[in-house]
């Protein structure tokens, strides 16, 4: 059978804003079949029958893909709460490579596992814009860890909440903190936030997104913690969580008992309307490996795990990694200084040097030239190995001097086993 007769069957998850119905998803995902294909003819839709008794909804589709051929395209979707799951099965008009009764069995095959978590969820409205939330009448505060000023609620206590900000009264509390490894994207935050909710035993009774007056999309989830109880009565606890993603990734989370919750909410709302961006040369962030001490000054935002990044006039980057080595700074040096290198279109200048940096043995380089997107460009590099561990540090950037001090401010904070305080 030749290659472009085969068909494929692929499966995809996600979660939508509002808990949605398996037609409700199909529908949202066919308003924007115009924009996929210029010639796109809808065949069926309705209702399916999945495994277990389950309903699904499924579509059936005839297009003419990107090199004028006809293809066929059956989806289906089966939903619990704003979890979504869609099955999509293509093949090329004409063949019959996967008949129709094959797909069937496939459909009906299809079971929904570990989803019952936001199972019962519910829309969470807030109206246009986000409501009328009133307008903050505390003292306000600056927290560059943030990015932001905050207003303190009137009647609420302010508490230590670290980088971020924490008020309590009666037993509530607000707190807001600062979103690490997230470039900001509301739907990816949606996803590992379910993802956590679901291995930790929370239940989502609730989810709902909106924009706010500057056109931001802001997301909320509300959980029920079936596994914290608070210590003066063992009474459970709901939490009322809103992402925002501009000027840096931040969750305003309510906690607090559930018979508290709508009289609490107006001011955790009027917390989120009333925050204020901070000018971003005022910003802070702490770099979250557990075995370097460092705090970055300006616009830096982390949106992966062990990546930094200075968006400024002049760009800068910081990588991180800790990974397990068995191979000693000597066997590992050339491969090391040759990633480096590879950073730089042209090298003018290079210093390279091993030795102890603070009673553990390092490996450094200094390289200076011409970057990819042109101009002047220097890469730092730092490798220790320890414990049977290599960690590594690179710096590189535009700004010359910005790389270098955050390469000795990288030195100055190290807090491996064995080097010196």
């Amino acid at each position: 059978m030749a290659a472009d007769e085969r068909a494929t069957v692929l499966a995809f998850e996600r979660f939508l804003p509002f808990p949605s119905s398996p037609a409700e998803a199909a529908r949202e995902v066919l308003q924007g079949f115009p924009d996929l294909f210029e010639e796109c003819w809808l065949e069926r839709q309705g209702p399916v029958a999945l495994a277990e008794g389950r309903e699904g909804f499924g579509l059936a589709l005839r297009y003419r893909d990107e090199d004028g051929d006809l293809r066929l395209q059956r989806r289906v979707y089966a939903t619990s709460g704003p979890y979504v799951c869609e099955l999509v099965a293509g093949l090329p008009d004409g063949s019959a490579s996967c008949p129709d009764r094959l797909i069937d069995s496939i459909v009906g095959s299809l079971r929904l596992r570990s989803v019952e978590f936001c199972a019962g969820a519910s829309p969470i409205t807030f109206g246009p814009r986000g409501g009328s939330a009133g307008a903050p009448d505390g003292p306000r505060q600056d927290l560059p860890f943030l990015g932001r000023s905050l207003a303190v609620p009137t009647g609420w206590e302010v508490a230590d909440g670290g980088d971020g900000a924490l008020f309590r009264a009666h037993g509530a509390e607000l707190a807001v903190q600062r979103v690490m490894a997230c470039d900001g994207d509301v739907s990816e935050w949606v996803a590992a936030r379910m993802g956590g909710a679901a291995r930790d035993g929370e239940l989502v009774l609730g989810s709902g997104q909106w924009e706010d007056d500057e056109g931001h999309t802001l997301a909320a989830l509300l959980l029920d913690d079936r596994t914290r109880r608070t210590w003066q009565s063992g009474a459970r606890r709901q939490v009322l969580e809103v992402f925002s993603g501009e000027p840096v990734p931040v969750v305003f989370r309510l906690s607090v008992e559930p018979a508290r919750l709508e009289e609490t909410r107006p001011t955790h709302l009027t917390l989120v309307a009333g925050n204020r961006p901070l000018p971003s040369e005022c910003w802070r962030m702490r770099a979250t490996e557990g075995w370097l001490r460092l705090v970055l000054d300006g616009p830096w935002h982390n949106p992966a795990p062990g990546a930094y990044l200075l968006v400024a006039d002049r760009v800068v980057t910081l990588s991180v990694l800790a990974q397990p080595s068995p191979s000693s700074l000597g066997v590992l040096a050339e491969a090391l200084l040759g990633n480096a290198r590879q950073n730089l279109e042209r090298i003018d200048e290079e210093k390279a040097s091993r030795g102890p940096l603070r009673g553990v043995e390092a490996l450094s380089v200094r390289l200076t030239g011409r970057g990819f997107m042109g101009g002047p460009t220097r890469v730092r590099g730092l490798w220790w190995v320890a414990d049977q561990a290599l960690y590594s540090c690179l710096v590189q950037g535009s700004d010359l001097d910005v790389v270098d001090k955050v390469q000795a401010e990288i030195a100055a904070g190290l807090r491996l086993p064995g080097v010196e305080r």
